[in-house]
């Protein structure tokens, strides 16, 4: 955030605030999206990276390299959850939303869901 231009004491305290609005994500996602398109990056071939390398590192005899290309390749198709769901923590959440940041987040789950599904990954229930 501070190369963002935030002070960095506002940095330090109110990050987890700014990075959950939903409008600031949605701006990060755009411009990831932009950047992933100029650098000719594609979900299939970062996989297609990560297999070679994991063969690579099998094949020289090095287990721990191949088990770190597996980590990558399982966080890239979502198979790794950072937290279990929280439900009254998020209900928290919700209702100190105003009603258009609850129907953007709503939009925000929508696209994320239809962006799994066009990439042919299962979603975790």
């Amino acid at each position: 955030m501070i190369k963002a231009g935030y002070a960095e004491n506002y940095a330090m305290h109110r990050s987890e605030k700014v990075l959950s609005n939903v409008v600031v994500i949605a701006a990060i996602a755009k411009i990831d999206g932009k950047t992933a398109k100029k650098l000719d990056l594609t979900r299939e071939g970062q996989h297609k990276k990560l297999e070679e390398v994991r063969i690579m590192a099998l094949k020289n005899g090095n287990p721990a390299a191949a088990a770190s290309a597996i980590r990558e390749e399982n966080d890239m198709l979502g198979f790794h959850r950072e937290k279990a769901p929280n439900q009254e923590k998020e209900q928290a959440i919700l209702d100190r939303m105003s009603e258009e940041e609850r129907l953007l987040e709503l939009e925000a789950v929508k696209l994320r869901t239809s962006k799994l599904a066009n990439a042919h990954i299962k979603l975790k229930t």
